[in-house]
């Protein structure tokens, strides 16, 4: 009667454990599907912002419920290669026309300050190389932080909100660089062209 009794509670609790491990496994598939998933850059496209195998946390909810704000740093597919995920900084946003030469970026005719570049110049190839483009209304458009090194909208053209994974908001590791991700005010930096 004992041995019945013991065996009984042995598989209760085996069950016990089988639901909490599918419960556990459910919200972190959630979780990553829907709310936060890690992403590790790969390269130097975007020093010195970040940094090759840094981890970082990938916010997945926000352009859910909103859209990209310029200065985001976000986590995309690019339309050319399903195969990986890009990270870049949001530069253009629907309806804006983007003029890039190799000294300056100007958004709808202002220039915006970038402090965070890697480079003082956003080098293009050819000192007399323009790029310009009018966004539709469902594109943005994406550089990375170094412009020498970096494959973005300039060479794969803008991206949709679709191909957008999430925002990047924190560095995870190396513990060193561990916190929040810092995002410029373009308001305070923009000088006008005119």
């Amino acid at each position: 009667m004992d041995t019945s009794l013991t065996e009984k509670q042995i598989l209760k609790g085996f069950f016990e454990i089988i639901k909490t491990l599918a419960t556990v496994f459910i919200i972190a598939f959630l979780i990553k599907t829907y709310l936060i998933q890690t992403f590790i850059v790969d390269g130097q496209s975007m020093e010195t912002s970040f940094h090759n195998g840094e981890y970082l946390l990938v916010d997945k909810l926000s352009y859910r419920l909103s859209d990209p704000k310029r200065g985001d740093i976000i986590v995309f597919i690019p339309p050319d290669d399903v195969s990986r995920d890009y990270i870049k900084r949001v530069i253009g946003l629907p309806g804006d026309m983007i003029k890039v030469t190799p000294t300056s970026v100007s958004v709808n005719g202002t220039i915006i300050q970038e402090p965070y570049l890697s480079v003082t110049k956003n080098s293009l190839g050819s000192s007399d190389e323009v790029y310009s483009i009018k966004l539709g209304a469902t594109d943005y458009f994406v550089m990375g932080d170094n412009r020498t090194n970096s494959r973005d909208s300039r060479s794969i053209g803008p991206i949709k909100k679709s191909d957008i994974v999430g925002r990047t908001f924190m560095v995870m590791y190396p513990f060193a660089n561990f916190g929040l991700v810092k995002l410029p005010s373009y308001s305070v930096f923009a000088t006008s062209t005119q």
